[in-house]
C-alpha cells in the first residue's frame, strides 16, 4: 500500500509563499551544541502578530504533513512548533529552511507492506486507582 499526498507541497507553496533558499538538502540547519548558547540579534527579536500567526499555520499545515506521509521534516516542524508562541526572526529563518526543503521533494510516499508481526498489548485500567488495589493486567495479541 502507497500512501502519499499528491499536490500538498505544491498547495503549501503557493500558500506561503516560495522559499528564498532554493532547493534545501535538509529540512533543519545544524547548529552544533555549545556549552553557552549565542544570542544574536535573530534570536532576541520578536515578529508582530500576523508574522506570528503565520508561523502557527505553517506548524500546523507542516505538522500534519511530516506525521502523515514524510517523517523527515518532523524534528524541523517540532522545533518551530517550540517557537510559535514567541516566535522571532530565527525562527522565520527556519521556517525558510523548511520550506525550501519541502520544494525540493515535494512528493513523500510511505510504502506499506503486510508481515507475519503480532501486535500485543498490555492494559490495566485500574493500576493504582484505589488503596490496596491489586493490578489487573490483561494480554491481547492480535495476528493475521
Amino acid at each position: 500500500m502507497h500512501l502519499s499526498m499528491p499536490g500538498y507541497i505544491e498547495k503549501a507553496i503557493q500558500r506561503f509563499g516560495a522559499a528564498k533558499q532554493r532547493g534545501a538538502k535538509s529540512p533543519l540547519t545544524y547548529t552544533p551544541p555549545q556549552l553557552v548558547p549565542q544570542l544574536t540579534q535573530d534570536k532576541l527579536t520578536p515578529v508582530d502578530a500576523a508574522t506570528k500567526t503565520f508561523v502557527q499555520e505553517v506548524t500546523g499545515v507542516f505538522l500534519f504533513y511530516s506525521r502523515a506521509v514524510d517523517p523527515t521534516m518532523l524534528t524541523a516542524v517540532n522545533k518551530i512548533s517550540m517557537q510559535q508562541a514567541a516566535p522571532t526572526q530565527a525562527t522565520l529563518k527556519a521556517i525558510d529552511r523548511l520550506l525550501s526543503y519541502a520544494e525540493r521533494y515535494p512528493n513523500a510516499t510511505v510504502e506499506i507492506y503486510p508481515s507475519d508481526m503480532q501486535l500485543c498489548a498490555q492494559g490495566d485500567a485500574s493500576y493504582l486507582s484505589e488503596t490496596k488495589a491489586r493490578s489487573r493486567a490483561a494480554v491481547s495479541c492480535i495476528s493475521d
